[in-house]
């Protein structure tokens, strides 16, 4: 039920990192068809989330689900409402399994959309390190 969503996953230069870049308009026409995609992609704290973000919801999704291949090409193939992009109280994101009570890798995650697009970095390690 890809619905013709294309994005682009690569793995960073030194191996330690993937960045997934995702079109917004294709996640929101996704979204628009197939209304069953929601909770197939995204768990119910990440909805109530994206839904209070009025103006621009759309890419709020794009960003998590471009975060969730992301983290499926680095983890291992968990399914995709299992994985959760949650943000600290000062606003840094980061991701793992949903209920998970069981410490993860230490990754961290950068997340940006910019018009058309919604990118996600991913690296293993705590901090990012040029």
């Amino acid at each position: 039920m890809d619905a013709g969503v294309q994005f682009k996953l690569e793995q960073t230069d030194d191996g330690a990192g993937v960045i997934c870049i995702m079109p917004i308009g294709r996640i929101k026409g996704l979204l628009e068809r197939y209304p069953r995609a929601y909770e197939r992609f995204f768990c119910p704290a990440e909805l109530a989330y994206c839904q209070r973000q009025i103006r621009l919801p759309w890419q709020h999704y794009a960003v998590r689900l471009a975060a969730k291949f992301a983290y499926r090409s680095m983890v291992g193939r968990v399914p995709f409402h299992r994985i959760q992009v949650k943000r600290s109280p000062a606003g840094a994101p980061s991701i793992g399994v949903c209920d998970s009570n069981a410490p993860g890798e230490s990754l961290w995650l950068s997340l940006s959309h910019e018009g058309e697009v919604a990118v996600a970095l991913l690296r293993r390690g705590s901090t990012y390190v040029e």
